[in-house]
């Protein structure tokens, strides 16, 4: 579904108050559909119920609440564990995200658990997931085998996926794409606890405000994000971030993020913000971010030069998905330069000079 212009202002009314929408010809049944399939249901009927009109939002309003009875059952699910597991687990992503940028758990759309535990208790903890009933999701139809390692029945060393019916979609994992095992470890020992659910354990801030940059980063500029589903929910979480977190942001030393490098790829977690700046610069419009947004922090010289090679922003040639990116590339020369991404501008019907 293509994004258009009022899509766009109204997504800015959602992480700013001050957003004039009288001048803006609404179609609320096309921005409701827009809002639904870009995951910010909850988030847009929160913000427009008092003007969405009533037929809309009666039925839009039913798949909003939807996300909060999901989102209730994964909080249900991961304090189930915590009772039942006595090893330290770190709730990352997902319902983590939520309540760091909403301060609610249950607003943001979600679709699966992820569970940080130290690499030392990640084999002790899959086997009292199988003791609950769970079942590894690779394997499902598999029996239970006799093994000494996780590497002799589990499909990845590094992230277990369990199901349950009647249970959100769960993964057990000692890292995370782009975020490093020491990196981790040392987040897990530095936990918080949600302040509304103060038995569910989560990263501290530094350590959040990297997993949502790499997660956004795969979404929208790795070949992984060819395939995936890149929504416009990962761009407004970010602007929020920088939002509600200005103060804090622009006192923080982003030179740290310098020294989290990645093996085989030569850029680090600042190019990853930087490059995740332009993104939400693009969508927003460089108007609207300078107005909200102080960059002190985030200046020119951190952001992606002009000029930037193909293969500078690709973690693995990965076969078809490859080619499709070449063909995306040939047939829209301007959707990998600065303030552009390889999906977003071919699904904007409008271009944000």
């Amino acid at each position: 579904m293509k994004i258009n212009k009022n899509f766009v202002e109204l997504c800015k009314g959602i992480v700013v108050d001050e957003i004039e929408l009288n001048n803006i010809d609404v179609d609320w049944q096309l921005m409701c559909e827009m809002a639904y399939t870009e995951k910010i249901l909850p988030l847009f009927i929160k913000k427009y119920h008092k003007i969405i009109p009533e037929s809309i939002l009666l039925d839009f309003g039913v798949k909003a609440n939807n996300t909060n009875v999901k989102n209730n059952e994964i909080i249900e699910t991961i304090s189930y564990l915590q009772k039942k597991i006595d090893r330290e687990m770190i709730l990352g992503k997902g319902c983590s995200f939520s309540q760091y940028i909403y301060g609610d758990p249950l607003i943001r759309v979600c679709k699966d658990i992820d569970l940080f535990v130290n690499e030392s208790d990640q084999l002790y903890v899959c086997e009292k997931m199988e003791s609950l009933g769970f079942r590894e999701a690779h394997f499902i139809n598999h029996k239970k085998l006799n093994r000494k390692s996780l590497l002799d029945f589990y499909s990845s060393d590094s992230e277990k996926a369990f199901v349950k019916e009647g249970y959100p979609y769960i993964e057990i994992k000692t890292s995370a794409l782009l975020f490093e095992k020491d990196v981790c470890s040392n987040g897990i020992k530095k936990h918080i606890n949600f302040e509304n659910y103060p038995n569910i354990k989560t990263f501290d801030f530094i350590d959040f405000f990297i997993l949502l940059n790499a997660n956004i980063f795969i979404n929208y500029f790795s070949s992984w994000g060819i395939n995936a589903e890149c929504k416009i929910r990962d761009i407004i979480d970010l602007c929020a971030v920088y939002l509600k977190y200005s103060s804090f942001l622009n006192n923080l030393d982003f030179q740290q993020f310098e020294r989290i490098k990645y093996e085989h790829i030569n850029y680090t977690m600042l190019d990853i913000i930087s490059a995740n700046f332009n993104l939400i610069s693009f969508f927003f419009g460089k108007e609207f971010i300078s107005k909200y947004i102080v960059q002190e922090s985030i200046n020119e010289k951190n952001m992606w030069p002009v000029c930037i090679n193909k293969n500078q922003l690709l973690f693995s040639e990965r076969g078809e998905r490859w080619k499709w990116y070449c063909k995306i590339k040939d047939n829209n020369p301007n959707s990998f330069i600065k303030y552009k991404t390889v999906m977003l501008p071919i699904r904007m019907d409008f271009k944000n000079e």
